[in-house]
C-alpha cells in the first residue's frame, strides 16, 4: 500500500511536471511539442524525480521547470531538434511541391538562387528571341518543343523546353536557411511558417 502511495504522489508530480513543460513549449514554439522533448529522455525523468527532495512550498516548481528548460534542456535538445526541423521542412517542400517552386522562384528573384536553371513561361520566349535569326533558332532548338510550358537556356545557351518545372536538387539545408534568411521577403505557406520560425528560434540556442 505504501508503495502504491509514493507511485501515485510520482505519478501526480510527473503529470504536474509535464503540464508545465508542456506551457513552456506551447508558449515558445508553434511546431514543436513536448513529445520532441521527451521522448527517450531520462535526463528529464531523472530531473523531476529528483524533485521529490525539494519543498516545492517554498520553490515554485513553474520557475523551476522553466530554469531547467532553458539553461539545459534545450541547449541538450538542439541538434537534435535542428536535425528533426530541417527534414521536416524538407519533407514538406518535397510533399508541397507547387509551394516549393512559388518559393525557389520568388527567390531566385531577390538574389539569384536559380542562376541559369530557372523555368520560364513559354509566353515570354518571344521578349528572349526577338533579335534572333530563323536558322539561329534552329541551332538554339535541339531540344527545344514550342508546345512545351515552359523554356530555359543551358550553359551553353540552347534552348530547352518542358512541360514540368524541376528543382527538387536545390532542396537542402543551405536552401532552408537562405528561407530564413530573406523570410520577410517570400510569401510563405502557413503551414510552413511554424516550422521556419521553430527553426529560426532552435539555431538561435547558444
Amino acid at each position: 500500500m505504501l508503495l502504491s502511495m509514493e507511485q501515485s504522489k510520482n505519478n501526480v508530480l510527473l503529470d504536474h511536471a509535464n503540464m508545465e513543460l508542456k506551457s513552456i513549449i506551447e508558449n515558445e514554439f508553434q511546431y514543436l511539442t513536448i513529445d520532441n522533448f521527451i521522448e527517450n529522455n531520462e535526463k528529464w525523468y531523472q530531473f523531476v524525480n529528483g524533485l521529490k527532495n525539494v519543498d516545492l512550498e517554498e520553490c515554485n516548481l513553474e520557475d523551476l521547470i522553466n530554469d531547467y528548460f532553458y539553461d539545459y534542456m534545450l541547449r541538450d535538445n538542439r541538434e537534435a531538434l535542428e536535425t528533426y526541423l530541417y527534414e521536416e521542412i524538407t519533407n514538406y517542400l518535397e510533399e508541397n511541391e507547387q509551394e516549393f517552386i512559388c518559393i525557389i522562384e520568388e527567390l531566385g528573384s531577390w538574389n539569384g538562387y536559380l542562376d541559369g536553371d530557372r523555368w520560364e513561361d513559354m509566353d515570354f520566349l518571344d521578349d528572349y528571341l526577338c533579335n534572333e535569326k530563323p536558322l539561329d533558332l534552329l541551332i538554339l532548338g535541339k531540344n527545344f518543343n514550342p508546345y512545351d510550358d515552359y523554356f530555359r537556356f543551358d550553359v551553353y545557351g540552347n534552348l530547352e523546353s518542358t512541360n514540368y518545372k524541376e528543382y527538387n536538387d536545390y532542396i537542402s539545408d543551405y536552401f532552408i536557411d537562405d528561407i530564413i534568411e530573406n523570410y520577410q521577403r517570400l510569401d510563405i505557406p502557413g503551414d510552413l511558417d511554424p516550422l521556419l520560425m521553430d527553426l529560426e528560434k532552435i539555431q538561435e540556442v547558444e
